[in-house]
């Protein structure tokens, strides 16, 4: 909540800002800016961090701080002529509350908040050029041309990045054609020469901004390869964990075991691996590493939940001294999170895990009706609704999480079906005088036969009893 109280309280103070300065309010708009950056300060420092609070620091939060950065360098450019660098943005200026150490912006809330500046640059330009201030557009035009210049090499993925660049060259284009507009009317087309208590418009070195962006892209690259091989090593736990499962419906004990062993020990390798999580710890939650390592709780609970089933031994690679809680203890053959032999999955990986579980459940139960083995059914929808109930406690299910309960309630309603279809068939047995339990005994499911003998139809009729058309 205080994450959520923040972000709403900086997002509010950023857009009263942005409305001073349009309205030429500088002094306004600099105690607004002070007010949202104290407002961020006053978060604990685990949520200042850019990795803090197991992902807090983004989502709304992520957002408003980009605002921040829009307001902050629009600013900085209306002092100084140029956009400010990282670091200035927080510890610029008089604050009443001091930065922490782990209070940082994180490298795509810069980039993006000084594309959103570039907006604010072109549409302050238009106002100036009302007035026809060649000077102040031809400095506006200027440093977003050199902004354009310094992301030209960056790869921004397809995402909120790629989108603001894109936007960063229609930006440029209306600064020069408003120059272009305004030299048609103008009586010099060159801009006036900067008086000696402005800041000059041109310089000999880079500014350093363009540095930090430069830093910013090497990071950025080297963030994409180490994705790259967190999403390629995730195949392989994501295929050994389907493998296990596989195996576990043929009835291969062992190989099943084997295949989640193997899981385990590959998603272990790259949690351990120094240049992939440690150093970049926001791959964490990348999808495809979040995605296998719930395929493998669903095999670790497969497994765990056939060798409960069948009242063998559970899989090795367990939690010896895991003690399972009075809310695990009433779901029927579920493995606790602890005893999957991962301590880095998280509660949505394993509940994720946990509703993929009850359609192979439903797949064993299917199998076992053909066989009329009521006690496997029975035990298949106890653990499916039980499921079920859990996920109706949750308060908030994420997204993910919350697209799972349509499936999840199919799964309890076609085993509440196969309980009937095994009623009928267990009634229909005993009313023949038959063992309710023997394989093959009895009508298909759902078709009870007639308790009369087939005859052989009248002549002239088919096996209906209709007029034989044919003859």
């Amino acid at each position: 909540h205080a994450a959520g109280d923040a972000a709403r309280e900086v997002a509010r103070l950023c857009r009263r800002a942005m409305l001073e300065l349009h309205v030429g309010d500088l002094a306004s708009a600099r105690e607004s800016r002070r007010l949202a950056r104290d407002a961020f300060l006053a978060l604990p420092p685990t949520i200042q961090a850019p990795e803090g609070c197991a992902g807090l620091r983004h989502g709304a939060l992520s957002g408003a701080l980009e605002a921040y950065v829009t307001v902050a360098a629009s600013i900085a450019f209306f002092d100084t002529g140029e956009f400010p660098i990282p670091t200035d943005l927080l510890a610029e200026g008089t604050p009443t509350t001091t930065p922490t150490s782990a209070a940082a912006l994180d490298d795509a809330e810069y980039v993006g908040g000084l594309l959103a500046a570039a907006q604010e640059l072109s549409r302050y330009s238009v106002r100036r050029a009302t007035r026809q201030d060649v000077r102040s557009v031809s400095l506006c035009e200027r440093s977003v041309e050199a902004l354009n210049g310094a992301l030209l090499d960056f790869d921004f993925r397809n995402g909120p990045l790629r989108k603001k660049y894109d936007g960063l060259k229609y930006a440029l284009r209306r600064l020069v054609d408003l120059l272009y507009e305004m030299s048609l009317v103008a009586e010099s087309t060159t801009p006036p020469p900067p008086s000696d208590d402005e800041t000059p418009t041109t310089t000999t070195e880079s500014p350093a901004y363009v540095e930090a962006l430069a830093a910013i892209r090497a990071r950025f690259e080297a963030f994409d390869e180490a994705r790259e091989k967190v999403i390629k090593r995730s195949r392989d736990v994501q295929k050994h964990s389907k493998q296990a499962i596989f195996a576990a419906h043929r009835g291969d004990t062992a190989k099943a075991r084997a295949l989640e062993q193997l899981a385990r020990k590959d998603a272990a390798a790259i949690l351990a691996d120094p240049d992939l999580m440690p150093q970049w710890p926001v791959l964490r939650r990348t999808g495809a590493f979040s995605a296998c390592l719930e395929e493998f709780a669903e095999a670790a609970l497969f497994n765990r939940w056939l060798a409960a089933l069948g009242g063998g031994a559970p899989p090795p690679q367990t939690s010896e001294d895991a003690v399972p809680s009075a809310a695990e203890e009433a779901l029927p053959l579920i493995a606790p999170p602890a005893s999957l032999g991962l301590p880095e999955l998280s509660a949505e990986e394993y509940l994720g895990g946990l509703a993929d579980l009850t359609g192979e459940v439903g797949r064993v139960a299917v199998a076992a009706a053909t066989k009329r083995d009521n006690a496997t059914v029975d035990q298949a929808y106890a653990t499916s609704l039980a499921v079920m109930e859990l996920f109706a406690t949750v308060e908030h299910l994420p997204p993910k999480l919350s697209k799972k309960v349509d499936a999840l309630a199919g799964t309890v309603k076609k085993l509440e079906m196969i309980e009937y279809d095994l009623a009928l068939s267990r009634a229909y047995a005993r009313r023949q005088g038959q063992s309710p339990t023997t394989s093959g005994s009895g009508p298909p499911l759902k078709r009870p036969l007639s308790t009369t003998e087939p005859t052989e139809p009248p002549p002239g009729k088919d096996d209906d009893g209709d007029e034989d058309l044919l003859g």
